[in-house]
């Protein structure tokens, strides 16, 4: 069965399958159901019997139950919400609202790297304070596959930090996700994260040349302790600015030792 447009129903219908831009109907059974836009009906509830399986994207509106944990800002599964359910939805379970992506794909984005420790280095010009745009975005990196990412061998080790502040709405929490690349010959040294000068992260590596391991980049010698290494953290945060800081506590030159940072994504509600 297959409608261009909208489909209603005004008691209940049984089908194979249902192609439709709109569904609407006090009961539907369908091995598939095709369509952009899926509401409840008079229950305020959907209830799905077996798997669900999506292609595109997904979004939601308020939950009525905790759905805290997903990114997304509208909804898919929609409902409709008066003004006064708004009001009773506002806190902990509004769905989180992603203000800020940053893929280091060609542009640092407001990202700076910092040398907390004035350690030494082979570029004498750029690691004393805060970088300017330009040098920064000389700090971006990639392991030969062309993802860049801010950071890297020979951006970012022994004594410095990549930091960027966000100016936000309104809200209550923060979630910062990530991926960290902990690259060369870490020995148990801490990578970390801090939000608004309050470590909220932490993790350690440890190098080797083992032939078992595999090095993705910097010194083809030397194995990497980690890549990819995912951040996902939540916290109480209401203030109008929110300051995001990577460091570690790395001792060498950013030529034998380097952290990288990539896929940052900071959420709110």
């Amino acid at each position: 069965m297959i409608a261009k447009s909208n489909f209603h129903v005004a008691t209940k219908m049984k089908a194979i399958n249902i192609d439709a831009k709109d569904v609407i109907s006090p009961k539907i059974s369908a091995v598939e159901l095709t369509t952009r836009r899926l509401a409840p009906g008079k229950s305020g509830k959907i209830r799905i019997e077996g798997k669900l399986r999506i292609s595109g994207a997904v979004a939601y509106t308020s939950p009525t139950i905790d759905l805290a944990a997903s990114p997304f800002s509208s909804s898919f599964l929609e409902q409709e919400v008066t003004t006064t359910q708004k009001t009773s939805l506002d806190g902990p379970h509004q769905p989180w609202r992603r203000i800020s992506y940053d893929t280091f794909d060609g542009h640092a984005n407001d990202w700076h790297i910092e040398n907390q420790k004035n350690t030494t280095d082979t570029d004498t010009d750029a690691d004393t304070d805060i970088d300017t745009e330009m040098k920064t975005l000389t700090k971006l990196s990639h392991c030969g596959d062309g993802n860049m990412f801010l950071g890297g061998h020979c951006n970012a080790g022994g004594g410095h930090v990549l930091r960027r502040t966000w100016d936000v709405a309104p809200h209550s929490e923060v979630r910062i996700v990530a991926r960290v690349h902990l690259i060369d010959s870490w020995e148990g040294e801490i990578a970390w994260m801090k939000v608004d000068g309050y470590y909220v992260w932490t993790t350690t590596g440890r190098s080797s040349i083992d032939a078992s391991h595999i090095s993705m980049c910097g010194d083809e010698k030397m194995n990497d302790a980690q890549m990819s290494t995912l951040v996902d953290v939540v916290i109480p945060h209401a203030s109008k600015n929110v300051e995001i800081t990577f460091g570690t506590s790395l001792d060498e030159h950013a030529c034998n030792e380097s952290i990288g940072i990539d896929d940052v994504e900071i959420f709110i509600h």
